[in-house]
């Protein structure tokens, strides 16, 4: 099978694709800031749209696990949440205080295979987050 890359504003490429992908990664931050349409319900329904069964979207993200620097990575979750019935957190590297913002990556599936057998550090807990936390895209 044949890997291939595609490069650029994720979410307007996926609007214009009709392909099904296995592995869909998101690195679009800068710092703790990430654009804001790919925090939305709509970004995870359409990233959900672009998975074939089993397939998984991976999301890194700069943000603190606990706290007001948190909003990033509870966004986020919430929004996945509405789509997908299987969400893992990892550190991406060796946990700091969950207080203060690191690397995390936040993965989610199309399907219920845990990934912790193919990674050297362990998921975390998912946070208790509300419905009312994820954003959506605006109406004009």
């Amino acid at each position: 099978r044949q890997t291939h890359i595609y490069i650029g504003d994720g979410r307007m490429l996926l609007q214009k694709a009709t392909e099904l992908y296995d592995l869909i990664l998101v690195d679009a931050f800068m710092h703790d800031v990430v654009p804001e349409q790919l925090q939305t319900v709509e970004a995870a329904k359409t990233f959900e749209q672009h998975l074939r069964q089993g397939g998984r979207v991976a999301v890194n993200i700069i943000a603190a696990y606990y706290g007001e620097r948190s909003q990033v990575l509870r966004r986020q979750i919430a929004s996945f949440q509405t789509v997908f019935s299987t969400i893992e957190i990892f550190p991406a590297g060796h946990e700091q205080s969950l207080w203060i913002p690191q690397n995390f990556i936040l993965t989610a599936q199309k399907g219920h295979r845990k990934l912790q057998e193919y990674l050297r550090f362990e998921a975390l807990n998912i946070p208790n987050v509300g419905e009312d936390e994820a954003i959506r895209d605006e109406i004009n």
